[in-house]
């Protein structure tokens, strides 16, 4: 059982998992991840986030952050940070991926099966292709390791104006609650409310 690792070792797992952050974002650089899915969920996390307490849902963190760590440093470019500024609103747009792989830019995705796996999800898609865009290349993919194997889905990045539409919006929309200090409406992902750590009190 998880629970039988040495106590040291479950501090540092449950404290390198922690949604708090040493510094506080200005209201107008947003994460993509922060537009993806519930803007009240990413609201909330910032004005009042809470620590992760569930063992078996930080430990899978952890190991995505380990395969990181040790992977994109084999890569030259590596952790490359990258924004968009957005034209309706004062809000800029970051995000960073994992690495280069030759020109084409890489989301590595650390699952817990990869013979699971027939597509890649709908959010790294989104990602990698906000990724491209906003690096200016051409290519992008998404690779999905679980420790054993891997498997390698090509992402389509040659239209991604919808994807920046749909991100503009967001944003706005964010921006002015981070600002006005108010919620966001809640999502429309209702299967993402049951695993969210603020579900019953948003």
């Amino acid at each position: 059982m998880i629970e039988d690792l040495p106590l040291p070792i479950l501090q540092d797992i449950l404290g390198c998992v922690s949604f708090k952050r040493s510094y506080q974002p200005l209201n107008v650089n947003l994460q993509i991840k922060e537009l993806l899915f519930c803007l009240r969920q990413s609201f909330l996390r910032r004005v009042q986030p809470k620590p992760i307490t569930n063992l078996k849902t930080a430990l899978k963190i952890y190991n995505g952050m380990m395969w990181d760590k040790q992977f994109c440093g084999l890569f030259p470019v590596n952790q490359r940070y990258v924004r968009y500024h957005c034209k309706t609103s004062p809000a800029k747009i970051n995000g960073k991926y994992d690495f280069l792989d030759g020109e084409t830019v890489t989301e590595l995705k650390i699952v817990d099966d990869v013979n699971t796996v027939e597509k890649a999800s709908w959010a790294s898609t989104q990602q990698v292709k906000f990724y491209a865009f906003a690096d200016n290349k051409l290519k992008a993919q998404v690779l999905c390791f679980d420790g054993k194997d891997a498997k390698r889905f090509p992402i389509d990045v040659s239209d991604c104006s919808f994807l920046i539409n749909q991100l503009e919006a967001n944003a706005y929309t964010f921006y002015g609650c981070l600002t006005g200090k108010c919620k966001p409406a809640k999502t429309s992902f209702s299967s993402a409310c049951v695993a969210c750590e603020f579900n019953g009190e948003c």
